[in-house]
């Protein structure tokens, strides 16, 4: 996943960083990534698998990410959501149907996690939210 021509104005968050205090036992994605631009605001957790991963896991940790991020977010921010899974292999139909049974939800929005290949940009990604919804 690459970052070139995210929004400006964004901060990345490597939800790994110990300094966050977040508990080792908790289940959490890679990253939080905010954002904003063209009055939209972003909210995108991001899992990186490098190999063959488990769907049902996967989708637990975007969860955890989106429930980290909503202790974080202020009330009434208005936000677009965007559950991002990079890979770097190919996904095998099993494992990508059990990552889109589990929809992620935050603050009422609920979406299924989008797959895109690591390298990709994240603003192609944000791209189709705005014309998907």
């Amino acid at each position: 996943m690459s970052m070139h021509g995210v929004p400006v104005e964004h901060v990345t968050v490597d939800l790994d960083c110990d300094a966050l205090g977040i508990a080792a036992d908790r289940k959490r994605c890679d990253y939080l990534f905010f954002g904003e631009g063209q009055n939209v605001a972003w909210v995108s957790p991001i899992e990186l698998k490098g190999g063959a991963f488990r769907g049902g896991s996967a989708a637990a940790q975007l969860q955890g990410g989106a429930d980290i991020a909503d202790a974080w977010i202020p009330p009434g921010l208005r936000f677009r959501f965007v559950p991002v899974l990079a890979s770097g292999q190919g996904v095998h139909r099993e494992r990508l149907t059990a990552l889109r049974r589990t929809p992620i939800t935050l603050r009422g929005q609920s979406r299924r996690p989008v797959l895109i290949r690591c390298g990709a940009p994240l603003t192609d990604v944000l791209q189709q939210a705005m014309t998907s919804d």
